[in-house]
Formats: C-alpha cells, structure tokens, sequence
C-alpha cells in the first residue's frame, strides 16, 4: 500500500533497523561503561560509569517506549487511516514485557551504580 509515495513496508522496515540501531547503541554504551570502570586507576571514577549507564538504560527506555506504543499512532497521525499491520500495535501482554525488560535494564544499572558507590566491585 502507497501513501504520499511512500511504501508502507518500506516506512515499517526503516523504522525497525533504526530502532535495532539504537538498541545496538544501548549495548555499546553498557559495555563502554564497563570498560571505563574497570580502567580506571582508582575506582572512585564512578561518575563516568554513572552518566554512561544512565544514558545507556535511558536510549534503551526509549526505544521500547516508541516501538512498542508511539510508532502506530504516528504512522496514524502523519498519514490518516493507514493499515498498520496488528505486530506493530502494541497489546497488553507486549507493553509489560517490554515495561519489564525496561524496568529490569534500569535496575541492573543502579545496582552497578550503588555498588560502585560503596567500594564494592561489579
């Protein structure tokens, strides 16, 4: 189906591999993160590893957040009544999974960030 000359496929298909890119991104920072920790001469660099980490969960937050409820609705919104197809409308089951994926990425990297805190390592 075409609109504005645009396939929609297509615009589905771009969209995934930018939020796969993104979610690769998350990764790299995590791992940077870790690296710079560990690197460290003294441990107490935490801040770094902090703002890496938070950034980090943050991308990841967003990118379940857009994929899984804003996609559909903008797609809606910049093209009228379009057939977006049922996998990208997100049902109940798929919001708590993602929430908990979500949910458990920020957990994990405040308990990194408070054992940092405390002199423990990670």
């Amino acid at each position: 189906m075409r609109y504005d000359g645009v396939e929609t496929k297509d615009l589905l298909k771009s969209n995934s591999s930018k939020m796969s890119l993104l979610l690769l991104c998350s990764l790299v920072f995590e791992v940077l993160g870790y690296v710079l920790y560990k690197r460290s001469i003294d441990n107490h660099q935490w801040t770094v590893y902090f703002s890496v980490f938070l950034f980090s969960a943050v991308i990841f937050c967003f990118v379940l957040i857009y994929k899984t409820l804003l996609f559909p609705k903008a797609l809606t919104l910049v093209y009228g009544r379009i057939d977006v197809p049922e996998k990208y409308f997100c049902s109940t089951v798929d919001l708590l999974r993602h929430g908990a994926v979500a949910l458990a990425v920020v957990l994990y990297d405040l308990i990194c960030i408070f054992r940092i805190i405390s002199g423990d390592s990670i």
